[in-house]
């Protein structure tokens, strides 16, 4: 019993041969929540593979944007947000010294790469506008030297000597990991 709580669902499909996207499921009950828009961005994108030289689709699960205002307690102003929901390319084959390996490396550097100028344009387009960039960004929190997926779209690039391949600094101001406000031990994957 008791009242609906009233969830949204946002899904885009995009270009995951598995039929994985990337989607918002957002709670409205009670008005604390209304979304402004939703849009899917870097479907058609593409990168060039190193491995053979063909163009290829860069996001399987292109990043999806929800803007919303969120009403806080009596005595806050609403509160406009961005929420960008990620699901860049996993590690799978990126250990390998093959043509995988390489195309692997190259996709993931390309995909942090997109979304760092993605959030930088609008960082530059609203100096004000309150970025959250979520989902699974299947990578460590740290450079595991392979690529540095979560540096690169924080505005923090491993130096070119610490990884392979090595993505130049795309974000500024640097965005800021919350997990690091959280002790260690109560990190979660």
């Amino acid at each position: 019993t008791g009242s609906s709580p009233e969830y949204t669902a946002y899904l885009a499909e995009g270009n995951d041969p598995g039929g994985i996207d990337v989607g918002f499921l957002v709670k409205t009950a009670g008005g604390r929540v209304a979304v402004t828009s939703v849009e899917q961005v870097g479907l058609a994108d593409t990168f060039i593979d190193p491995s053979d030289g063909s163009v290829d689709l860069l996001n399987d699960r292109p990043p999806l944007v929800l803007r919303a205002t969120v009403q806080g307690p009596v005595t806050s102003y609403p509160a406009a947000v961005t929420v960008i929901n990620n699901h860049l390319r996993s590690l799978n084959g990126a250990e390998e010294d093959s043509p995988t390996g390489v195309r692997v490396r190259a996709k993931r550097q390309a995909q942090a790469e997109f979304l760092a100028t993605y959030i930088q344009g609008r960082q530059l387009n609203d100096p004000n506008e309150a970025i959250v960039s979520i989902g699974d960004y299947n990578a460590f929190a740290f450079n595991d030297g392979y690529g540095d997926s979560l540096g690169t779209v924080r505005g923090l690039p491993a130096p070119a000597d610490q990884v392979v391949p090595a993505s130049p600094d795309l974000v500024s101001p640097d965005l800021v990991d919350l997990a690091e406000f959280v002790a260690p031990t109560d990190r979660y994957s």
